[in-house]
């Protein structure tokens, strides 16, 4: 229990710290979990690239805290979500407790949970990653979010624009055009482009996983009315 205790300390200041560092707020640690927040008026472009490069900061320090601890590598995912949300206390009788309310923190839960499917580790929604010049993404695809009624477009943060090469680039446009293809029900040249993407990075969960819808989907045709959408049923 104490060397636990030890470790789970060094883990959580390492999640915490990018956080704290770009001005963010960490509201609530529950089991293995961190709910940070960035709290304003309005979700400006600079206060949304604030939380993108916390959060792939984030996850460069897990990966650096992971290679010093290869015992006990502790996977992380996040989920970035933006939208309004109440932030107090609530509570009763002498216990309260300062945390945000609203939407907004089960879709992040959502989207974070998202990343065990897709084998990813960092997605965000494009409300959160839309027009950003500093931050190198790709379109992962819609989801219809499990408990949500409304689809999201989700987006996966592979990081600093500056940083990604041409290679990666390739790449992802690759995968794109595989995402394209899927919208049209075009499965072979999907699967085409996913696995020339597989080809090039080596591996990459977001193309096995829509390699594998592809195949379901051959032989399994979604709706006339099917506009692309993934509907989630599992967390």
């Amino acid at each position: 229990p104490d060397k636990l205790q030890t470790l789970m300390n060094r883990y959580f200041e390492t999640v915490c710290a990018p956080v704290r560092d770009q001005g963010g707020i960490v509201s609530d640690i529950s089991g293995d979990s961190v709910l940070a927040i960035w709290s304003a008026g309005i979700l400006t472009a600079k206060l949304r690239e604030t939380v993108c490069m916390a959060a792939l900061d984030l996850v460069a320090a897990v990966a650096q805290f992971n290679r010093t601890e290869p015992e006990y590598s502790l996977p992380t995912r996040v989920g970035l979500g933006g939208g309004p949300m109440y932030t107090g206390n609530i509570g009763a009788g002498e216990y309260f407790t300062y945390t945000p309310l609203g939407d907004i923190v089960n879709t992040a839960s959502r989207i974070e949970n998202l990343n065990k499917q897709l084998g990813t580790r960092l997605l965000a929604s494009h409300l959160v990653v839309e027009d950003l010049s500093g931050v190198f993404t790709r379109r992962i695809g819609s989801f219809q979010l499990i408990g949500k009624t409304k689809p999201v477009v989700i987006y996966e943060l592979l990081g600093r624009e500056s940083e990604a090469d041409a290679l990666c680039r390739e790449a992802i446009q690759l995968f794109l055009h595989g995402v394209d293809f899927f919208h049209a029900r075009r499965w072979d040249q999907a699967e085409e482009s996913f696995r020339a993407c597989l080809q090039l990075r080596g591996e990459d969960g977001p193309s096995h996983f829509y390699l594998k819808l592809c195949s379901h989907y051959r032989s399994h045709p979604p709706s006339p009315d099917w506009q692309g959408t993934i509907i989630l049923t599992t967390k």
